[in-house]
């Protein structure tokens, strides 16, 4: 039996103390409750109360929150149901990027001639913090009964993605490409071109119909991966040793937890394979998170060395 068939025990005690709980909340009652650790009502997908945008993983099948008011989905932060995990990965994602940020400006001394490296590294900073943010926002309230409010903070979700994407390449191409500053400009004027139509898109309330899961897939996936080109550009664009070499294994890596994250994500794996075992653990979209958390990470410190690589030359060509 899989972890989420413990919300089939009791079923009848389950629903009668749900009833109560509802009606002080003023959420609609319904015979497939079930309850988390903190007395909030959970549902599985073939429920009437659960509605369609939460249903866009077939295989999920129980652990749904449906009709919550705000006050309910602050309380489920510390309850269990399957959008626990998502939660709290970018919610601690959130917290560590901040240390990491305050530790590095801290540590790091910026002259006054390195404003513009510091605003390069500082915009990646942000949006690493307004990714895992928004993020957590998003996972939190995607059980409200509001759909203005789940619409705004859905597209938060959507800026943080596009936002991070194209602040990810600048320090990579700034520093990469410091003696090379027409190839540098061409660069990140295209990445800034693609993220804006990754923002726009964003903005189209059509695109976030759950049928059209695919196509905002390959939306961002094109947009993450055309960063493949100005990477091996740079490879063969001047010889490596062993001390700068270790950025670009960092950059290397962090295309392959994406990458991998992608596959997950994509072929909703494993749950795919045993529809409702994974539906509070190990999800394709959990996993996700983590594989975004730790690609975030390596890139930090990928552009941290590239960072310190610079200022040791002083950005001598």
């Amino acid at each position: 039996m899989g972890i989420s068939a413990a919300f089939d025990r009791n079923r009848g005690a389950e629903v009668r103390n749900t009833e109560t709980t509802n009606k002080k909340e003023g959420v609609g009652s319904s015979t497939g409750m079930r309850k988390s650790s903190v007395s909030l009502p959970l549902y599985s997908r073939d429920d009437l109360c659960v509605p369609q945008h939460l249903k866009g993983n077939p295989y999920i099948i129980t652990g749904y929150r449906a009709c919550y008011t705000t006050r309910m989905c602050l309380r489920s932060l510390f309850a269990l149901h399957n959008e626990t995990l998502n939660v709290w990965s970018h919610g601690v994602g959130f917290i560590v990027f901040w240390v990491l940020t305050i530790l590095f400006f801290s540590v790091v001394f910026f002259t006054h001639e390195d404003v513009v490296q510091c605003v390069i590294y500082g915009t990646f900073c942000f949006a690493c913090l307004l990714c895992m943010g928004c993020s957590t926002v998003y996972h939190l309230f995607l059980g409200h009964r509001d759909r203005m409010l789940l619409s705004l903070v859905e597209q938060m979700d959507y800026y943080g993605i596009s936002v991070l994407i194209v602040a990810s390449f600048y320090p990579p191409l700034y520093f990469g490409f410091y003696c090379e500053p027409f190839s540098r400009a061409i660069y990140m004027v295209c990445i800034g071109v693609l993220g804006g139509l990754c923002l726009g898109v964003s903005a189209l309330p059509w695109l976030r119909d759950v049928k059209f899961h695919w196509l905002r897939l390959i939306i961002y996936v094109a947009t993450v991966f055309t960063g493949v080109v100005p990477f091996v550009h740079n490879i063969l664009l001047k010889p490596h040793n062993a001390e700068t070499l270790q950025p670009v294994v960092g950059i290397a890596l962090m295309f392959l937890l994406y990458g991998t994250g992608v596959l997950f994500y994509s072929l909703r794996i494993p749950e795919r394979w045993y529809p409702g075992e994974f539906d509070l653990f190990l999800s394709s979209h959990q996993i996700w998170h983590a594989l975004v958390f730790a690609a975030a990470c390596v890139h930090f410190f990928a552009c941290t060395s590239l960072y310190q690589q610079w200022a040791l030359s002083r950005g001598a060509c």
